[in-house]
Order: structure tokens, then C-alpha cells, then sequence
């Protein structure tokens, strides 16, 4: 089974950004709005790391990283986030969250999450 990356955010730069940065190391990425059902993609198992906006508006709110978590506890899970949410942040990752993204986003920071998450993929250079 491929394992795949979801990007989940109400922008559509940073969906592309992320998409395109993932996708050049050779990754399966499924991106979509803060609005859309993310679901059917879960519950397929093959979606094993989660992009999550931590100001997703939407049907996904900014505390749906807690429910993620409890149903689907193999998911590992990244917020993305600007500067000014850091308190959100603190509480994420006291309720499990792997980490978080600053936005502008830090290339060698988010390549290194992933490959720490996902350890047996190869990456290439840019």
C-alpha cells in the first residue's frame, strides 16, 4: 500500500506549495480545502501524514486535530500555522500532534518532519 501525505488548508498557495514540495520527493499527496470531507480519504488507511491548517475554518475547526487523533490514532499529524497561533499550538501537541510548520514555510524543516515520519522513503534533491 502507497503511503500518502494529505494537505489540508483554506489556502490554495500553501496546498500547491506543500503538493509540489512532497510530490518532487517522490510522495503521493491528496490536498484539499478546509471545506471539503477529508473522510473517504481516511478511512482508506492509506493516508499515514496530515498537513492540518491549525486556522482551518470550514468543517474542520481548529480543534479537529483532537478528534483525528482519536479516530484515526496511526495518523501523524502536522499543523501549519502563522506565528501569532503559537498558544494553539502548545495545546496540540500536549493532545498529540507531531509538530507544526510555521508559515513562510522553512523547505529543510518540512522535508525533515516527513522523513522522520515516514523513515524508509527516499528523498531527492531539489
Amino acid at each position: 500500500m502507497e503511503e500518502k501525505i494529505l494537505v489540508v488548508d483554506r489556502d490554495a498557495n500553501s496546498r500547491a506549495y506543500l503538493r509540489d514540495l512532497l510530490e518532487k520527493q517522490g510522495y503521493e499527496v491528496v490536498v484539499m480545502g478546509d471545506d471539503e470531507p477529508m473522510e473517504e480519504h481516511l478511512a482508506s488507511g492509506e493516508i499515514r501524514v496530515v498537513f492540518l491548517d491549525i486556522s482551518s475554518r470550514g468543517s474542520h475547526g481548529a480543534g479537529l486535530y483532537k478528534s483525528l487523533k482519536q479516530d484515526y490514532p496511526h495518523l501523524k499529524l502536522i499543523l501549519t500555522a502563522r506565528r501569532r497561533e503559537r498558544n494553539m499550538i502548545k495545546e496540540a501537541i500536549e493532545a498529540g500532534v507531531y509538530g507544526c510548520v510555521y508559515r513562510p514555510y522553512d523547505i529543510d524543516e518540512v522535508l525533515l518532519m516527513v522523513k522522520t515520519l515516514l523513515p524508509h522513503r527516499l528523498f531527492y534533491k531539489l
